[in-house]
Parts: structure tokens; C-alpha cells; sequence
């Protein structure tokens, strides 16, 4: 099963394509739950109109589910 730790080293790769930052160093990844194979991810966007909001929760779903034991993300925009 995935760690919180293993969850957010993949979540460095969810970048930012404006500031070329990824959206954990940006400080946009308010939680990260896991609850046996359910990951669930609350983040935010740099604006609250940013267009590359689907895009985000998208590279969200797919680099969490590459990691061993996650069998569904939830991704949440608050």
C-alpha cells in the first residue's frame, strides 16, 4: 500500500506550467488521505478561474494510481 510520503513524491510531478513549479511545492496540496485503496487528494489552484484545473485533478488521478496498492484517487479542487 502507498504511503502519504510515496503520494506526495508523486504529486511533485503535477506542475504548474505557468511557474514551472510543482503544485506541492507551490503549497496547492492541502491533504493527502489514504484509507486502504482509496487515496484522496484536496488541492487547490493558483487562481480560482485557472483554466488547467481539469488538467491538474487528470495528472492527479494519473500519477497516484501508478503506485502499488491504490486502486481509486479521489481528487477534490476546494
Amino acid at each position: 500500500m502507498a504511503t502519504v510520503d510515496e503520494i506526495t513524491d508523486a504529486l511533485r510531478d503535477v506542475i504548474d506550467p505557468e511557474l514551472g513549479l510543482d503544485f506541492v511545492e507551490l503549497g496547492l496540496i492541502y491533504e493527502v488521505e489514504v484509507d486502504e485503496g482509496t487515496v484522496r487528494v484536496t488541492y487547490t489552484l493558483t487562481t480560482p478561474g485557472c483554466p488547467i484545473g481539469p488538467q491538474v485533478s487528470e495528472q492527479i488521478d494519473e500519477f497516484v494510481s501508478e503506485l502499488d496498492g491504490v486502486e481509486t484517487v479521489e481528487s477534490t479542487m476546494t
